[in-house]
């Protein structure tokens, strides 16, 4: 009977002590909120853009440049793909100069640039005296002409490029007109020694 007792008492306290502890609560799993996610989203928008930008400009000729610039006239030795060419403030256009070796042996070729003149457009043109020459030429800032070796009947097609910057001269920003550069390709004629070997006319114009 004693232990009867005893067990009773025991299962009584344990009973007690079970029922004194509360509810356990469970674990709660913190997600994050939609400002958090929205946050989040525009700093993966901001390195992707900031990845972007500083890519570097690609100045590839194009295929359909490429192909323009050796279908060559009749009589022509030499091309310029799009002889003609609106373009904006700050933009830039790759042109490909065409080049077809018509001489027995193989020959050398370069490139060089000048600038002619600039106009206005609309009404009677008229020239545009504050165009200098280096600001001018600074627009083709981008290319790094080299010398190009073409064997008997072969051909080629160099790239151009052209910046249309927003300015024209020291202090004078670009206006609306057209401005006109000689492409001038050259020939090794002896050692160091360069001759013309044909002429081509190159004219952008800037609109408004």
């Amino acid at each position: 009977m004693k232990y009867a007792y005893l067990y009773m008492a025991i299962l009584v306290l344990v009973i007690a002590l079970g029922c004194s502890k509360g509810p356990e609560t469970p674990s709660q799993t913190t997600e994050p909120s939609s400002q958090d996610s929205a946050m989040i989203d525009d700093e993966s928008d901001a390195e992707e853009t900031s990845a972007e930008s500083s890519e570097p400009a690609s100045y590839d000729l194009s295929s359909e440049e490429a192909e323009k610039a050796v279908d060559f006239e009749q009589g022509k030795k030499t091309r310029i793909s799009t002889p003609y060419k609106i373009i904006q403030v700050g933009d830039t256009y790759v042109f490909g100069v065409g080049i077809k070796n018509v001489m027995p042996r193989e020959q050398r070729f370069r490139l060089k640039v000048h600038f002619k003149e600039a106009k206005t457009t609309g009404g009677l043109a008229t020239l545009i005296d504050v165009a200098d020459d280096d600001t001018m030429l600074s627009w083709m800032g981008n290319n790094r002409f080299t010398t190009v070796e073409l064997g008997p009947g072969e051909s080629t097609a160099e790239p151009l490029i052209v910046e249309v910057k927003p300015t024209i001269g020291p202090g004078e920003s670009t206006i609306p007109g057209s401005y006109v550069f000689d492409v001038l390709i050259e020939y090794e004629s002896s050692p160091r020694f360069w001759d013309s070997y044909e002429e081509n006319i190159l004219t952008i114009k800037v609109k408004e």
